[in-house]
């Protein structure tokens, strides 16, 4: 097997609990989860997926899913990132952090050490600004979906569904001697009040 590539499965869709507003608009949570496609509208907002949709029931609050691999960090992907506007330009483990860094001689822009801005997180001005904010990504494959060697991603920015998964799966990997891939699982929106 060839050292340099890591394993990778395409991503097919997002589940979401929510979505952004139109120009201006608030954000609008839900109460259910919907697995939307890749595909865009003529506004730019990703599509459900109908016929998944359709095999999950009207609005599900649950879903069957399994993670694809043992690993916790290949399974659930956390970090501190700052956007601005669709471009990442810093993100971080909360220790180390990798800013964007443009080039003047016309290459793409690059990704480098963040040491001139100081630390990441607490340290971190832009932390401090609230301009930083946590990222988890869950990668999954759904029961329901027809197509094989793909995931779906569910995102979330929330401290404590981050802590909620990250919790939630080492339980589980210690429980199953070490096991999270395949294992069969239930997804559950719930509401949590902090």
């Amino acid at each position: 097997m060839l050292k340099l590539i890591q394993p990778w499965l395409a991503r097919l869709g997002k589940v979401v609990i929510g979505e952004r507003g139109g120009k201006g608009g608030a954000p609008v949570k839900f109460d259910h989860f919907v697995v939307k496609s890749l595909y865009r509208d003529k506004n730019g907002n990703l599509m459900p997926d109908q016929e998944l949709m359709e095999r999950l029931g009207e609005q599900p609050r649950s879903l069957k899913i399994r993670l694809p691999f043992n690993d916790l960090d290949m399974n659930f992907i956390t970090n501190l990132s700052y956007y601005r506007g669709r471009r990442l330009y810093c993100t971080g483990d909360g220790e180390d952090a990798r800013r964007l860094t443009v080039l003047t001689n016309g290459e793409q822009p690059t990704y480098g050490p963040s040491a001139p801005f100081g630390p990441c997180g607490q340290g971190c001005p832009d932390f401090q600004a609230r301009r930083c904010k946590p990222l988890g990504i869950l990668r999954m494959v759904l029961e329901e979906q027809q197509q094989i060697g793909g995931l779906y991603e569910w995102r979330t920015t929330s401290w404590n569904s981050i802590r909620n998964v990250l919790s939630g799966l080492a339980m589980i990997k210690a429980q199953t001697g070490g096991f999270l891939a395949w294992v069969p699982l239930t997804m559950r929106l719930v509401p949590q009040t902090v």
